[in-house]
Protein backbone atom coordinates (compact mmCIF):
# COMPACT_ATOMS: atom_id res chain seq x y z
CA UNK A 1 0.00 0.00 0.00
CA UNK A 2 2.43 2.39 0.93
CA UNK A 3 4.15 1.71 -2.46
CA UNK A 4 1.29 1.98 -4.47
CA UNK A 5 0.69 4.98 -2.69
CA UNK A 6 4.06 6.63 -3.26
CA UNK A 7 4.43 5.87 -7.03
CA UNK A 8 0.79 7.00 -7.72
CA UNK A 9 1.54 10.22 -5.94
CA UNK A 10 5.17 10.63 -7.69
CA UNK A 11 3.99 9.79 -11.03
CA UNK A 12 0.02 10.59 -11.13
CA UNK A 13 0.31 8.90 -14.85
CA UNK A 14 0.39 5.54 -13.66
CA UNK A 15 -2.99 5.98 -12.10
CA UNK A 16 -3.87 5.74 -15.83
CA UNK A 17 -1.96 2.41 -16.47
CA UNK A 18 -4.16 -0.70 -16.62
CA UNK A 19 -0.37 -2.75 -15.57
CA UNK A 20 -0.11 -0.41 -12.86
CA UNK A 21 -3.53 -0.73 -11.23
CA UNK A 22 -3.52 -4.85 -11.84
CA UNK A 23 -0.13 -5.02 -10.39
CA UNK A 24 -1.17 -2.87 -7.31
CA UNK A 25 -4.65 -4.50 -6.35
CA UNK A 26 -2.76 -8.43 -7.47
CA UNK A 27 -0.18 -8.25 -5.04
CA UNK A 28 -2.29 -6.96 -2.20
CA UNK A 29 -4.97 -10.00 -2.74
CA UNK A 30 -1.80 -12.39 -3.14
CA UNK A 31 -0.07 -10.58 0.24
CA UNK A 32 -3.56 -10.75 2.32
CA UNK A 33 -3.30 -15.07 1.49
CA UNK A 34 -0.51 -15.35 3.85
CA UNK A 35 -1.99 -13.04 6.49
CA UNK A 36 -2.66 -14.99 9.39
CA UNK A 37 -4.85 -12.52 10.24
CA UNK A 38 -6.31 -11.48 7.46
CA UNK A 39 -9.33 -9.37 8.76
CA UNK A 40 -6.86 -6.91 10.71
CA UNK A 41 -4.37 -6.42 8.18
CA UNK A 42 -7.92 -5.46 5.95
CA UNK A 43 -8.76 -3.27 8.71
CA UNK A 44 -5.51 -1.80 9.03
CA UNK A 45 -5.06 -1.44 5.37
CA UNK A 46 -9.05 0.45 5.45
CA UNK A 47 -7.85 2.81 7.86
CA UNK A 48 -4.69 3.66 5.91
CA UNK A 49 -6.58 4.63 3.19
CA UNK A 50 -9.15 6.72 4.86
CA UNK A 51 -5.90 8.60 6.29
CA UNK A 52 -4.01 9.30 3.14
CA UNK A 53 -7.23 10.52 1.69
CA UNK A 54 -7.75 13.01 4.27
CA UNK A 55 -4.36 14.69 3.24
CA UNK A 56 -4.76 17.47 0.79
CA UNK A 57 -1.54 17.38 -1.33
CA UNK A 58 -3.04 13.89 -1.78
CA UNK A 59 -6.80 14.47 -2.73
CA UNK A 60 -5.25 17.25 -5.91
CA UNK A 61 -3.46 13.72 -7.40
CA UNK A 62 -5.93 13.12 -10.76
CA UNK A 63 -7.26 9.91 -9.62
CA UNK A 64 -5.81 9.18 -6.48
CA UNK A 65 -9.95 8.90 -4.82
CA UNK A 66 -10.85 5.88 -7.50
CA UNK A 67 -7.26 4.41 -7.03
CA UNK A 68 -7.77 3.98 -3.12
CA UNK A 69 -11.27 3.08 -3.78
CA UNK A 70 -10.55 0.58 -6.19
CA UNK A 71 -7.79 -0.83 -3.16
CA UNK A 72 -10.24 -0.87 -1.23
CA UNK A 73 -12.98 -2.98 -2.84
CA UNK A 74 -9.96 -5.42 -3.79
CA UNK A 75 -9.33 -6.11 0.19
CA UNK A 76 -13.09 -5.95 0.59
CA UNK A 77 -13.55 -9.07 -2.18
CA UNK A 78 -10.83 -11.17 -0.29
CA UNK A 79 -12.78 -11.15 2.62
CA UNK A 80 -16.13 -12.31 0.79
CA UNK A 81 -14.41 -14.78 -1.78
CA UNK A 82 -11.66 -16.21 0.20
CA UNK A 83 -12.01 -15.75 3.83
CA UNK A 84 -11.36 -18.89 5.78
CA UNK A 85 -14.44 -18.77 8.20
CA UNK A 86 -13.47 -22.10 10.27
CA UNK A 87 -10.09 -19.92 11.22
CA UNK A 88 -11.44 -16.51 11.96
CA UNK A 89 -11.62 -15.38 15.36
CA UNK A 90 -15.29 -13.85 16.61
CA UNK A 91 -14.02 -10.51 17.67
CA UNK A 92 -12.09 -9.75 13.79
CA UNK A 93 -15.02 -11.25 12.15
CA UNK A 94 -17.51 -8.72 13.85
CA UNK A 95 -15.23 -5.66 12.68
CA UNK A 96 -15.68 -6.68 8.77
CA UNK A 97 -17.50 -3.46 7.93
CA UNK A 98 -19.07 -4.25 4.83
CA UNK A 99 -21.62 -7.17 6.60
CA UNK A 100 -23.31 -4.38 8.35
CA UNK A 101 -25.04 -3.38 4.89
CA UNK A 102 -27.06 -7.08 3.88
CA UNK A 103 -28.63 -5.88 0.82
CA UNK A 104 -25.53 -4.24 -0.96
CA UNK A 105 -23.54 -7.35 0.41
CA UNK A 106 -26.07 -10.11 -1.35
CA UNK A 107 -25.98 -7.67 -4.66
CA UNK A 108 -22.38 -7.84 -4.51
CA UNK A 109 -22.02 -11.56 -4.12
CA UNK A 110 -24.36 -12.08 -6.44
CA UNK A 111 -21.90 -11.06 -9.17
CA UNK A 112 -19.74 -14.29 -8.32
CA UNK A 113 -20.37 -18.12 -8.27
CA UNK A 114 -22.62 -19.72 -6.25
CA UNK A 115 -19.95 -20.62 -3.28
CA UNK A 116 -19.29 -17.08 -3.01
CA UNK A 117 -23.00 -16.33 -2.70
CA UNK A 118 -23.35 -18.98 0.10
CA UNK A 119 -20.23 -17.98 1.54
CA UNK A 120 -22.00 -14.49 2.12
CA UNK A 121 -25.11 -16.03 3.47
CA UNK A 122 -23.36 -17.35 6.39
CA UNK A 123 -21.33 -14.57 6.83
CA UNK A 124 -24.16 -12.26 7.40
CA UNK A 125 -26.34 -14.74 9.37
CA UNK A 126 -23.42 -15.09 11.83
CA UNK A 127 -22.68 -11.41 12.27
CA UNK A 128 -26.85 -10.85 12.94
CA UNK A 129 -26.15 -14.01 15.21
CA UNK A 130 -23.37 -12.24 17.41
CA UNK A 131 -23.83 -8.81 16.73
CA UNK A 132 -27.39 -7.84 17.65
CA UNK A 133 -28.55 -7.54 21.41
CA UNK A 134 -31.04 -10.63 20.86
CA UNK A 135 -31.28 -12.61 18.07
CA UNK A 136 -34.18 -14.82 16.97
CA UNK A 137 -34.43 -17.88 15.02
CA UNK A 138 -34.62 -15.68 11.77
CA UNK A 139 -31.07 -15.64 11.41
CA UNK A 140 -31.53 -18.94 9.97
CA UNK A 141 -33.62 -17.61 7.58
CA UNK A 142 -32.71 -18.45 3.42
CA UNK A 143 -30.12 -20.81 4.51
CA UNK A 144 -29.90 -24.16 2.60
CA UNK A 145 -29.23 -26.95 5.72
CA UNK A 146 -25.72 -27.21 4.84
CA UNK A 147 -25.10 -23.34 5.12
CA UNK A 148 -27.08 -23.99 8.38
CA UNK A 149 -24.94 -26.67 9.54
CA UNK A 150 -21.72 -24.82 8.74
CA UNK A 151 -22.96 -21.67 10.58
CA UNK A 152 -24.12 -23.39 13.45
CA UNK A 153 -20.35 -25.16 13.59
CA UNK A 154 -18.55 -22.07 13.70
CA UNK A 155 -20.71 -20.30 16.87
CA UNK A 156 -19.99 -23.45 18.79
CA UNK A 157 -16.39 -22.74 18.16
CA UNK A 158 -16.35 -18.73 18.96
CA UNK A 159 -18.78 -19.73 22.19
CA UNK A 160 -17.02 -22.85 23.81
CA UNK A 161 -14.69 -19.83 25.64
CA UNK A 162 -17.58 -17.50 26.39
CA UNK A 163 -19.93 -19.36 28.16
CA UNK A 164 -21.32 -16.32 30.40
CA UNK A 165 -25.28 -16.08 31.09
CA UNK A 166 -25.51 -13.23 28.93
CA UNK A 167 -24.42 -16.06 25.91
CA UNK A 168 -27.10 -18.26 27.19
CA UNK A 169 -29.21 -16.82 24.25
CA UNK A 170 -27.00 -17.20 21.94
CA UNK A 171 -25.84 -20.52 22.30
CA UNK A 172 -29.64 -22.02 22.19
CA UNK A 173 -29.21 -21.12 18.03
CA UNK A 174 -26.39 -23.71 17.53
CA UNK A 175 -28.54 -26.51 18.46
CA UNK A 176 -31.98 -25.16 16.87
CA UNK A 177 -33.52 -27.63 14.31
CA UNK A 178 -36.52 -25.75 13.98
CA UNK A 179 -40.19 -26.32 15.12
CA UNK A 180 -40.77 -29.61 12.95
CA UNK A 181 -38.00 -31.40 14.21
CA UNK A 182 -38.43 -31.27 17.81
CA UNK A 183 -36.73 -27.33 17.54
CA UNK A 184 -33.69 -27.93 19.74
CA UNK A 185 -31.33 -31.07 20.11
CA UNK A 186 -31.29 -31.37 23.99
CA UNK A 187 -28.90 -33.59 24.82
CA UNK A 188 -26.03 -32.43 22.83
CA UNK A 189 -26.73 -28.65 23.98
CA UNK A 190 -26.18 -30.50 27.47
CA UNK A 191 -23.40 -32.73 26.23
CA UNK A 192 -21.66 -29.03 25.14
CA UNK A 193 -22.15 -27.54 28.13
CA UNK A 194 -20.37 -30.66 30.08
CA UNK A 195 -17.84 -30.32 27.22
CA UNK A 196 -16.76 -26.73 27.77
CA UNK A 197 -18.51 -25.05 30.41
CA UNK A 198 -16.38 -23.67 32.89
CA UNK A 199 -17.81 -25.34 35.86
CA UNK A 200 -20.34 -27.38 36.78
CA UNK A 201 -22.19 -24.16 38.38
CA UNK A 202 -22.61 -22.79 34.93
CA UNK A 203 -24.34 -25.89 33.82
CA UNK A 204 -26.68 -25.11 36.92
CA UNK A 205 -27.13 -21.48 35.87
CA UNK A 206 -28.28 -22.37 32.30
CA UNK A 207 -31.04 -24.84 33.38
CA UNK A 208 -32.22 -22.10 35.76
CA UNK A 209 -32.14 -20.06 33.05
CA UNK A 210 -34.27 -22.27 30.82
CA UNK A 211 -37.37 -22.97 32.83
CA UNK A 212 -39.13 -20.13 31.48
CA UNK A 213 -37.74 -19.72 27.46
CA UNK A 214 -40.23 -20.95 25.09
CA UNK A 215 -37.62 -23.48 23.40
CA UNK A 216 -37.60 -25.11 26.27
CA UNK A 217 -41.76 -24.86 27.48
CA UNK A 218 -44.89 -26.74 26.36
CA UNK A 219 -47.43 -25.50 27.75
CA UNK A 220 -46.85 -25.16 31.29
CA UNK A 221 -44.63 -28.19 31.61
CA UNK A 222 -41.12 -28.69 30.21
CA UNK A 223 -40.56 -29.51 26.79
CA UNK A 224 -40.52 -33.98 26.90
CA UNK A 225 -37.42 -34.14 25.16
CA UNK A 226 -35.60 -31.33 27.64
CA UNK A 227 -36.96 -33.16 30.91
CA UNK A 228 -35.82 -36.51 29.89
CA UNK A 229 -32.23 -35.04 28.66
CA UNK A 230 -31.78 -33.22 31.91
CA UNK A 231 -32.72 -36.25 34.41
CA UNK A 232 -29.90 -38.34 31.37
CA UNK A 233 -27.47 -35.81 32.13
CA UNK A 234 -27.15 -35.76 36.38
CA UNK A 235 -27.54 -39.79 35.92
CA UNK A 236 -24.53 -39.22 33.51
CA UNK A 237 -22.42 -36.53 33.83
CA UNK A 238 -23.12 -35.55 37.42
CA UNK A 239 -24.45 -38.23 39.58
CA UNK A 240 -23.06 -36.36 43.07
CA UNK A 241 -25.08 -32.92 42.43
CA UNK A 242 -27.90 -33.16 45.09
CA UNK A 243 -25.24 -34.85 47.74
CA UNK A 244 -23.57 -30.63 48.15
CA UNK A 245 -25.90 -28.93 50.27
CA UNK A 246 -24.69 -25.66 49.10
CA UNK A 247 -26.00 -26.47 45.59
CA UNK A 248 -29.11 -28.17 46.30
CA UNK A 249 -29.97 -24.83 48.96
CA UNK A 250 -28.75 -22.47 45.83
CA UNK A 251 -29.91 -24.43 42.16
CA UNK A 252 -32.01 -26.65 43.35
CA UNK A 253 -34.53 -26.07 45.90
CA UNK A 254 -37.14 -23.63 45.79
CA UNK A 255 -36.82 -23.11 41.83
CA UNK A 256 -40.63 -23.38 40.91
CA UNK A 257 -41.84 -25.42 38.44
CA UNK A 258 -42.24 -26.59 36.14
CA UNK A 259 -37.90 -27.18 36.44
CA UNK A 260 -38.71 -28.26 40.44
CA UNK A 261 -40.45 -31.68 39.50
CA UNK A 262 -37.52 -32.59 36.81
CA UNK A 263 -34.89 -32.00 39.50
CA UNK A 264 -36.91 -34.05 42.32
CA UNK A 265 -36.81 -36.96 39.60
CA UNK A 266 -33.18 -36.67 38.90
CA UNK A 267 -32.75 -36.80 42.55
CA UNK A 268 -35.15 -39.95 43.26
CA UNK A 269 -33.52 -41.89 40.43
CA UNK A 270 -30.34 -40.87 41.42
CA UNK A 271 -30.91 -42.39 45.18
CA UNK A 272 -30.03 -45.91 46.19
CA UNK A 273 -31.87 -48.70 45.34
CA UNK A 274 -33.61 -48.64 48.53
CA UNK A 275 -34.45 -45.79 49.08
CA UNK A 276 -36.31 -45.97 45.21
CA UNK A 277 -38.06 -48.88 46.40
CA UNK A 278 -39.41 -47.34 49.27
CA UNK A 279 -40.67 -44.08 47.71
CA UNK A 280 -41.86 -46.33 44.54
CA UNK A 281 -44.06 -48.61 47.18
CA UNK A 282 -44.77 -45.51 49.90
CA UNK A 283 -48.79 -46.16 49.97
CA UNK A 284 -48.55 -49.81 50.27
CA UNK A 285 -45.77 -49.55 53.10
CA UNK A 286 -47.74 -47.11 54.93
CA UNK A 287 -50.70 -49.27 55.43
CA UNK A 288 -48.62 -52.01 56.33
CA UNK A 289 -47.12 -50.58 58.89
CA UNK A 290 -50.49 -49.20 59.57
CA UNK A 291 -52.35 -52.50 60.11
CA UNK A 292 -49.14 -53.58 62.49
CA UNK A 293 -49.73 -50.69 64.60
CA UNK A 294 -53.36 -51.11 64.76
CA UNK A 295 -52.95 -54.98 65.72
CA UNK A 296 -50.54 -54.13 68.18
CA UNK A 297 -52.49 -52.12 70.00
CA UNK A 298 -55.42 -54.47 70.30
CA UNK A 299 -53.21 -57.28 71.44
CA UNK A 300 -51.78 -55.02 74.63
CA UNK A 301 -55.29 -53.98 75.23
CA UNK A 302 -56.70 -57.39 75.11
CA UNK A 303 -53.59 -58.39 77.40
CA UNK A 304 -54.15 -55.83 79.78
CA UNK A 305 -57.22 -56.70 80.14
CA UNK A 306 -56.61 -60.33 81.13
CA UNK A 307 -58.52 -61.76 78.29
CA UNK A 308 -55.48 -64.12 77.46
CA UNK A 309 -55.60 -65.58 81.00
CA UNK A 310 -59.09 -66.23 81.65
CA UNK A 311 -62.27 -67.85 79.91
CA UNK A 312 -63.24 -70.96 78.86
CA UNK A 313 -60.82 -73.28 76.24
CA UNK A 314 -62.57 -72.08 72.72
CA UNK A 315 -65.30 -74.62 71.61
CA UNK A 316 -65.09 -76.94 74.94
CA UNK A 317 -67.32 -74.86 77.63
CA UNK A 318 -63.84 -76.03 80.20
CA UNK A 319 -61.56 -74.15 81.45
CA UNK A 320 -58.90 -73.02 80.19
CA UNK A 321 -55.93 -75.55 81.96
CA UNK A 322 -52.98 -74.26 83.55
CA UNK A 323 -49.73 -74.78 82.53
CA UNK A 324 -47.60 -77.24 84.59
CA UNK A 325 -44.23 -77.10 84.81
CA UNK A 326 -42.16 -79.50 83.97
CA UNK A 327 -40.26 -81.44 86.64
CA UNK A 328 -36.95 -81.71 86.85
CA UNK A 329 -35.69 -85.61 86.71
CA UNK A 330 -32.74 -87.33 87.41
CA UNK A 331 -30.77 -90.34 86.29
CA UNK A 332 -30.91 -92.88 89.28
CA UNK A 333 -27.71 -93.12 91.11
CA UNK A 334 -26.62 -97.09 92.25
CA UNK A 335 -23.73 -97.93 94.55
CA UNK A 336 -23.29 -100.63 97.29
CA UNK A 337 -21.54 -100.27 100.46
CA UNK A 338 -20.76 -102.18 103.68
CA UNK A 339 -22.48 -101.80 106.69
CA UNK A 340 -21.19 -103.64 110.17
CA UNK A 341 -24.37 -105.33 112.46
CA UNK A 342 -24.99 -104.32 115.66
CA UNK A 343 -22.53 -106.91 117.25
CA UNK A 344 -19.86 -106.17 114.75
CA UNK A 345 -19.28 -109.90 113.95
CA UNK A 346 -20.96 -109.83 110.45
CA UNK A 347 -20.43 -107.18 107.80
CA UNK A 348 -23.69 -106.41 105.78
CA UNK A 349 -23.56 -105.37 101.82
CA UNK A 350 -25.90 -102.41 100.96
CA UNK A 351 -27.22 -101.96 97.62
CA UNK A 352 -28.89 -98.71 97.26
CA UNK A 353 -31.15 -97.31 94.44
CA UNK A 354 -31.65 -92.93 95.03
CA UNK A 355 -34.45 -91.87 92.68
CA UNK A 356 -34.31 -88.34 92.26
CA UNK A 357 -37.88 -86.22 92.68
CA UNK A 358 -39.93 -83.18 93.94
CA UNK A 359 -39.45 -84.27 97.74
CA UNK A 360 -35.61 -85.38 97.80
CA UNK A 361 -34.06 -88.32 97.27
CA UNK A 362 -35.40 -92.03 98.11
CA UNK A 363 -33.75 -95.29 98.60
CA UNK A 364 -34.16 -98.97 98.54
CA UNK A 365 -32.01 -101.18 100.27
CA UNK A 366 -31.12 -104.49 99.86
CA UNK A 367 -27.97 -106.54 101.18
CA UNK A 368 -26.27 -109.88 101.99
CA UNK A 369 -24.71 -111.33 104.76
CA UNK A 370 -21.07 -112.43 105.01
CA UNK A 371 -19.00 -113.77 107.47
CA UNK A 372 -15.62 -112.39 108.67
CA UNK A 373 -13.67 -114.40 106.23
CA UNK A 374 -15.69 -112.63 103.52
CA UNK A 375 -18.13 -115.63 102.55
CA UNK A 376 -21.72 -115.13 101.62
CA UNK A 377 -24.60 -115.65 104.23
CA UNK A 378 -28.43 -115.26 103.59
CA UNK A 379 -30.35 -114.57 100.33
Amino acid sequence: MTLAHHWSGRYPVLLETKEFIDLATGTLAEKLRHEVEPVSAVNALLDMIDRLLAEKSHQASKGMLPFMELLSYTANVFLLTELELEQVRKDAFLQIGFLAYPDEVRQWAARYPSHVESNAAVMLSAYRWFHDEEPDESIFDGLSPAEMDRLQKLGRRWLQDDLRPANFGRLVFAFYRGADSGMIEYGALLYYFQQHAPDKETVYKFMNWSKNKPFFLRGKKLEPGYASALVAYFKKYDSDAFKDRANRKRYFEKVGEPLQSVYDKARRELSPPLVRWLQRNRKPLVWFLALILVGGAIAGGLAAFGVFDRGEQAGTGKPAAKPVPPQQTAEPQVYARLTDDDGGSKAQTELVFEFGTGGGVRRLQGGHDYGKAGKRHGP
